[in-house]
C-alpha cells in the first residue's frame, strides 16, 4: 500500500509532463474565433456597491509561435449595482477592448491582457484594463470548449475596480483543422 501512495504521484506527474510537451492545442499558424459567456464577481470596493454580473465577448486567437498566441477581445459587461440606505446604485454596463498573449503548456494556457473599457452608468467613464488568468482547452466529442478564471482591473479615472471573470466559450479554427486539445468523453 506504501508503495502504490508514493507511485501513483509519479505516473500523475508523468503523465502531465507527457501531455505538456505533446498536445499542443492549435497548429502555428491556426486562427480561432470563440463565443463566450462571462461570470463576474465584483472584487474589493467594487462589491460593496455592485452585486456579481453577466459578461459576452467574441475573442479572436492567432497562434504565431510553439507555445504562444495573441489575443482580440470585446464583448458587453453588465453588473446591477446594490441597494444600501435605500438607495438603488445605478448599475454598470461596459464594453471592454483587449489585446493580450497566452502562453500554453498543452492545452492549459496563462494569459494576460491589456486594453481599454467604457463604462457607463455608475462610473460614466473609459479608461484602462489589465488582466491576467488561467484557462484550458477542452475537446468534448468534436467541439472545442475555451474555459479560463481571471482578475480584471480597470482603473477609470481616478478609481480603480476589480472583479474576477469565469469564461466558458465554444471555439472554432478559422484557418486550419484543430490538433485534439485533451479529449473528455461525455
Amino acid at each position: 500500500m506504501k508503495n502504490l501512495k508514493i507511485k501513483l504521484p509519479l505516473v500523475g506527474i508523468c503523465m502531465l509532463a507527457y501531455l505538456t510537451s505533446v498536445c499542443q492545442a492549435y497548429q502555428q499558424g491556426t486562427f480561432s474565433m470563440s463565443i463566450a459567456g462571462e461570470v463576474l464577481f465584483a472584487q474589493g470596493i467594487l462589491a460593496q456597491s455592485h452585486n456579481a454580473g453577466l459578461g459576452s465577448t467574441v475573442k479572436g486567437e492567432y497562434v504565431f509561435g510553439k507555445h504562444v498566441s495573441a489575443t482580440m477581445v470585446s464583448g458587453y459587461y453588465f453588473m446591477n449595482g446594490k441597494r444600501i440606505s435605500g438607495v438603488n446604485l445605478e448599475d454598470i454596463s461596459a464594453i471592454p477592448i483587449k489585446a493580450g498573449l497566452r502562453y500554453y503548456l498543452g492545452s492549459f494556457y496563462g494569459a494576460g491582457e491589456l486594453g481599454g473599457i467604457v463604462s457607463s452608468g455608475f462610473a460614466k467613464k473609459s479608461g484602462f484594463l489589465y488582466s491576467v488568468g488561467l484557462g484550458d482547452k477542452l475537446r468534448i466529442r468534436q467541439r472545442v470548449f475555451d474555459i479560463a478564471l481571471r482578475h480584471e482591473s480597470w482603473t477609470l479615472g481616478d478609481i480603480t475596480r476589480a472583479v474576477i471573470g469565469f469564461r466558458i466559450g465554444y471555439e472554432f479554427a478559422i484557418n486550419r483543422s484543430q490538433k485534439s486539445p485533451r479529449d473528455v468523453s461525455l
